[in-house]
């Protein structure tokens, strides 16, 4: 089993060890270092070797969790995947799925010389496998989709894989595993096909941009389905991820859809601080939000103003969590966009110390406590800067979030109501962090309407072709 028996600072800790218990009952015996998770343990089919999901940092959340091994008889844990790139798990983000933890699951081959598992790449997220004689990492499905649930047949020569695109919402796919590689793979269902008949769906557009002195940052815009330059320019709305140890990818998203159903051109992407795209980019801004993330940004809408199709008078700015966090950061910093929408969003890193569930963990990125580095954490809090922010703000909060209270939302509001400018705030009784996600239906519904409703308002919408 996996769990967090650690005797000291326990309620702190996100340590978790791979336990073991006799069949007859005794006492757990640990067999990891408790160095860092250790997660989704799963058995070689000898019964010799115990298989994890983590790495082996005691607080790495912008780590990339890799494959881990112990013996089941006890040893020194060894890192399957050491040097590998790229994370292991899905760590794609979506508003349709609801919780996809199950994705991160480790299959061994019948013949133990293999494990399969899901790992995130530039977007997508594929069946790989990892040879343990030789540990040779073999990506083993391609193509622009999200693989978020995988289950074998028990000699693991067959594969199901629950699987969405940008413009699928989901289904259910098999295949053959022939010597070790994928073959025969065909569609079981086609649960949504009438209620898709029915849509126009937009199809995403890959580009990729570069900020000063920064790598190459991937993104997507979806423009309204049937609109073509001769029409005029379109307005666009940047939507950004939360996390931020999490990646947009080859998803169906509603509320990107939506937004592109109703006239507008949806940018998403990337920045620095995303996982899929090697280890250095997803810690370049530990300690650092609103640095190389927000200069990234700002040149993925450089580079898609530069195409000549979006009006840069209409632009919309909106993000949840850690997005919710650079909305507002971006409105105290720039004046460019004309509407913005930030949901369950971050302004003040002191009080999200004490206040969040996980806020404690700042105190890694920031060598200490707020009441230590009181500078450290308000030099990148938004509300530091609010004076600053002439930008028309809704602002989206839910009274049951713990890992980011209403309070942060209500912070923000006051300062900008206080001083006279444009705010709204909605509250959703009840519901937690994963409103978007897996909140009351009909909650989601009314979120998605406020959220249209105040961009068609701002950035004056008139969506008559289709």
């Amino acid at each position: 089993m996996a769990g967090n028996r650690t005797p000291e600072r326990l309620d702190l800790a996100l340590v978790n060890d791979i336990w073991v218990i006799p069949a007859t009952g005794g006492e757990p015996r640990r067999l990891t270092r408790s160095q860092g998770p250790a997660n989704h343990p799963a058995w070689s089919p000898d019964g010799q070797v115990i298989a994890y999901v983590g790495h082996d940092r005691s607080y790495g959340s912008y780590t990339n969790p890799g494959i881990w091994m112990v013996a089941a008889s006890g040893g020194e844990p060894w890192e399957l995947t050491n040097g590998f790139p790229y994370p292991v798990g899905d760590k794609s983000i979506g508003d349709i799925r609801g919780h996809k933890e199950p994705s991160i699951s480790l299959t061994w081959a019948s013949d133990g010389h293999n494990i399969y598992t899901c790992v995130s790449k530039a977007g997508a997220v594929h069946l790989w496998r990892f040879s343990i004689p030789d540990n040779q990492a073999i990506q083993m499905t391609t193509g622009n989709s999200v693989i978020y649930n995988i289950s074998f047949t028990p000699d693991t020569r067959q594969v199901a894989m629950a699987i969405t695109t940008a413009t699928l919402p989901n289904d259910v796919w098999v295949a053959d595993i022939s010597n070790e590689k994928i073959t025969n793979k065909r569609r079981l269902t086609r649960v949504n096909r009438e209620w898709l008949s029915r849509l126009a769906i937009s199809e995403p557009i890959r580009f990729s941009s570069r900020s000063a002195n920064g790598p190459e940052v991937e993104g997507w815009i979806l423009y309204p389905h049937g609109r073509t330059p001769a029409r005029g320019l379109i307005p666009a709305i940047l939507e950004i991820h939360g996390g931020p140890m999490v990646m947009y990818g080859y998803v169906f998203f509603l509320e990107f859809q939506l937004l592109a159903s109703q006239g507008f051109a949806v940018i998403y992407t990337n920045p620095r601080g995303s996982m899929g795209y090697g280890q250095e980019f997803v810690t370049a801004i530990r300690g650092d939000w609103g640095n190389h993330d927000y200069m990234d940004l700002m040149a993925v809408m450089d580079y898609v103003l530069s195409q000549g199709l979006i009006d840069p008078n209409r632009l919309g700015v909106a993000g949840g969590s850690y997005g919710g966090y650079m909305t507002n950061w971006i409105v105290t910093q720039t004046h460019r966009f004309k509407a913005a929408v930030s949901m369950r969003g971050i302004s003040n890193l002191y009080s999200l110390f004490g206040t969040s569930d996980s806020g404690f963990l700042k105190a890694d990125e920031y060598s200490g406590p707020p009441w230590v580095f009181p500078e450290k954490y308000m030099k990148r809090s938004p509300i530091k800067y609010v004076a600053n922010v002439r930008t028309p703000l809704l602002i989206i909060g839910s009274t049951h979030d713990f890992r980011v209270p209403i309070e942060q939302g209500e912070q923000f509001y006051t300062a900008l109501k206080f001083q006279g400018r444009n705010v709204r705030m909605v509250r959703f009784l009840n519901d937690t962090h994963e409103l978007s996600r897996s909140g009351n239906p009909w909650h989601r519904v009314i979120r998605l309407e406020h959220i249209l409703s105040w961009f068609q308002k701002h950035l004056k919408v008139d969506y008559r072709y289709k």
